[in-house]
């Protein structure tokens, strides 16, 4: 299957927890994908730092330590 993003980890999942995430965070989710897509390099790590932030307010209580990890990998793979 091709690639569908330039800057995003396409092989990283998150479907399992992905509706447990607030809606700021999904939003954001959006806004990098968009960036993403249109190559605007500082749109999408200026959401990723902001999915970053916003999804480490969720630990414990909404997702895991692990699952913020993955998510964090997905949006910043290096």
């Amino acid at each position: 299957m091709p690639k569908k993003f330039r800057w995003i980890a396409d092989d990283i999942d998150i479907s399992s927890f992905y509706d447990k995430l607030s809606e700021d965070v999904k939003e954001l989710i959006l806004e990098a994908e968009v960036a993403d897509l249109s190559d605007s390099m500082g749109g999408y790590y200026t959401a990723c730092d902001n999915i970053e932030v916003y999804s480490k307010l969720l630990v414990p209580k909404v997702i895991t330590v692990e699952e913020w990890e993955l998510l964090c990998k997905k949006y910043y793979p290096v």
